[in-house]
């Protein structure tokens, strides 16, 4: 049984989280109302990646202007063992979604 409140869709755009300053690239996998899923580019230490911390997401979808989303780091998993690619959820804060067409 599905848990989630809100439906995702599919996404696939580049992104980069701006965390502490910090731009960490990566692919929004889905996307709802309420929060995205980030697998990111390898990074070599995770550990400024810390549950409940303020982030923006940043991407451009289609042939738009670059939307920011402000975010809340939710988790972070290692995407495949051995590996620094890692999946990264996180809350979306008062996104502007009545401000982007890309999403109606």
């Amino acid at each position: 049984m599905e848990r989630r409140l809100f439906k995702r869709i599919a996404f696939g755009v580049k992104a980069e989280i701006i965390l502490h300053g910090k731009s960490f690239p990566g692919v929004i996998e889905d996307l709802s109302e309420t929060g995205a899923n980030v697998i990111t580019d390898p990074i070599e230490d995770p550990s400024i990646f810390v549950q409940g911390a303020a982030a923006e997401l940043q991407f451009r979808p289609l042939d738009e202007e670059t939307i920011v989303l402000n975010c809340k780091i939710q988790w972070i998993l290692k995407a495949y063992p051995n590996s620094q690619i890692y999946k990264i959820g996180m809350l979306l804060i008062n996104p502007p979604w009545d401000k982007s067409s890309c999403f109606v």
